[in-house]
């Protein structure tokens, strides 16, 4: 039998498709999951394309085989390596769970969108059912879909087109959440003018933020909707914990997302007459940036205010007329947000609910301590801050009635917060020290 000195069986083995030892694999345990080496392509190389090398190689020079040689060898380096390259290509399993849902938005690419997500996706077999649940967390509404299965059903487009739909965005707080019951839930109560903006602001570059404003579908676009969601996927396994961001009330935390122990919520509430007016002059305030309405909430109170535009070039009076316009109309100004946020719109409901939910809570006058000392982030410029088109004497005197209207609850639940702050001397309390 003719040898080869290029032979990579080496000397002291005949020409075989075993590989060298090398190369072998390791032998498995019972019952290991461990893998084994892959040998095809070993096999490949030695079995067919080294016969062949050999047989041409004898009429060529020792320099002209060398190089024949390393070039096979460099070939069969690069096949190995460039392996990697099909992770990308790969098919992953339709998901089971919600969970796996959104792990697959680690996948999700921007420019693709939906349908390159789902062109990723292994599909083969999956039933309307599997669909339903890993992505709404309910079965089909009725019998007549589950029949789907058995009229050329197709998973990958049911996959986008419910993911698409108004009802897995308006769900997607939940869905999050019950997705990752063993992170801690932060909950933050965003009362309207006590700095919750600016809160946000602060904490989502730094903290897994969810903000409520994500299931709103006039808020927050589809497309949107979707690269936040990978963004989320890429970050959710690193924290121990979710914090939660919006203008919702303490009866939906309780109702929708659920209290456990060892979650936190908090929340920041602001003197009720300054939040009224900073309301006005929000408003105001938007109108004057965005004086064709071209956003929903500026449409709404041109609308709600008998404007079709904002007229360009008000005098002062003009734009102090149109913010106390807006102070009058119930449509716009809060009613007792404190107390709605908090409890059923009454002082006694919402002062309840801090206590038995112990509610970590502070005022806008302590804020700054609370961010620097609970959060350690530095408080730096405000955002989202109304122009002072009203001010307290422009308003108290003349509409006092109007205030007590607006703020009387409001003032009840305030000062009951401020006066045990002011005799603790510290940043925030928490719900049952009010008790």
């Amino acid at each position: 039998m003719v040898r080869s000195e290029f032979s990579p069986a080496g000397s002291d083995q005949s020409r075989t498709s075993t590989p060298p030892c090398d190369l072998k694999p390791a032998a498995k345990a019972a019952g290991s999951l461990a893998p084994t080496r892959r040998l095809s392509i070993w096999r490949t190389f030695h079995t067919y394309l080294w016969l062949k090398f050999q047989g041409d190689s004898l009429t060529l020079s020792r320099g002209e085989r060398s190089g024949i040689a390393e070039n096979m060898s460099a070939m069969l380096t690069q096949s190995v390596n460039r392996g990697g390259a099909y992770f990308r290509e790969m098919h992953v399993p339709a998901p089971k769970t919600s969970r796996e849902l959104f792990r697959l938005f680690l996948l999700y690419n921007k420019e693709a969108g939906v349908s390159g997500l789902a062109k990723r996706i292994n599909f083969t077999d999956v039933k309307s059912s599997q669909m339903y649940l890993s992505i709404l967390q309910r079965p089909p509404e009725t019998r007549n879909l589950v029949r789907w299965d058995d009229e050329g059903y197709d998973p990958s487009q049911h996959f986008c087109e419910t993911l698409w739909s108004d009802e897995f965005q308006i769900r997607i707080l939940r869905l999050l959440l019950s997705s990752f019951p063993e992170k801690r839930r932060l909950i933050h109560i965003h009362i309207p003018k006590s700095a919750g903006s600016h809160f946000f602001a602060k904490m989502a570059p730094i903290y897994p933020c969810i903000n409520h404003v994500i299931q709103v579908p006039s808020l927050t676009s589809k497309q949107e909707l979707m690269e936040i969601l990978a963004g989320f996927a890429s970050i959710v396994e690193f924290y121990d914990f979710l914090m939660v961001h919006g203008h919702f009330s303490l009866n939906y935390v309780v109702q929708e997302i659920g209290v456990r122990f060892g979650d936190e919520i908090f929340t920041v509430v602001r003197d009720p007459v300054s939040s009224a007016i900073s309301m006005a002059n929000y408003v105001v305030t938007r109108l004057m940036a965005d004086p064709s309405g071209s956003y929903a909430d500026t449409r709404q109170w041109l609308d709600l205010l008998g404007m079709e535009t904002f007229p360009e070039g008000c005098s002062s009076d003009n734009v102090k007329a149109v913010a106390l316009a807006a102070l009058h109309d119930d449509r716009i100004a809060h009613l007792n947000p404190i107390c709605h946020h908090l409890g059923d719109g009454t002082s006694e409901s919402a002062i309840n609910n801090i206590v038995i939910n112990n509610v970590g809570i502070t005022d806008t006058c302590r804020y700054d301590r609370w961010l620097e000392g609970r959060w350690g982030i530095s408080t730096g410029s405000r955002i989202n801050q109304s122009l002072p088109i009203l001010n307290h004497d422009d308003v108290i005197p003349q509409l006092s009635e109007r205030l007590s209207y607006l703020c009387s609850e409001d003032i009840n639940v305030f000062e009951a917060v401020k006066s045990r702050l002011d005799a603790r001397d510290a940043p925030s309390i928490k719900g049952h020290n009010l008790a």
